[in-house]
């Protein structure tokens, strides 16, 4: 078998292989039997614990960040937003309408 150079051994992996390689999470190998043509892919994740790990923090929503999530048994989805008060807008506070007390109300003639 015959090691492939970085832009062959890039177009044989699949999307989720080139998003790990690209976000630095594994190192792929691809080897190439010139025989048979059958292709071997080999990944070595990076191993990051400590220091490291804090200084090197996956970006948010890569395979890295998810899976760590996930084995901190956290979930991986962001919880639902609060619900808003009838009539209201998410985002903005609820408030009651301001009626000065010389306005007149309805009903008032």
């Amino acid at each position: 078998m015959r090691r492939l150079g970085s832009e062959a051994a890039f177009a044989a992996l699949d999307m989720a292989e080139r998003t790990e390689q690209l976000v630095g999470d594994v190192r792929y190998e691809v080897w190439s039997c010139a025989a048979c043509g059958a292709t071997d892919k080999r990944g070595k994740a990076r191993d990051l614990s400590g220091a490291a790990a804090l200084a090197a923090a996956a970006p948010v929503g890569s395979a890295a960040f998810l899976r760590r999530r996930a084995q901190a048994g956290l979930s991986i989805w962001s919880p639902p937003a609060a619900p808003t008060a009838a009539g209201t807008w998410p985002g903005t506070a609820a408030a009651a309408p301001a009626v000065s007390p010389e306005a007149p109300q309805p009903g008032d003639h």
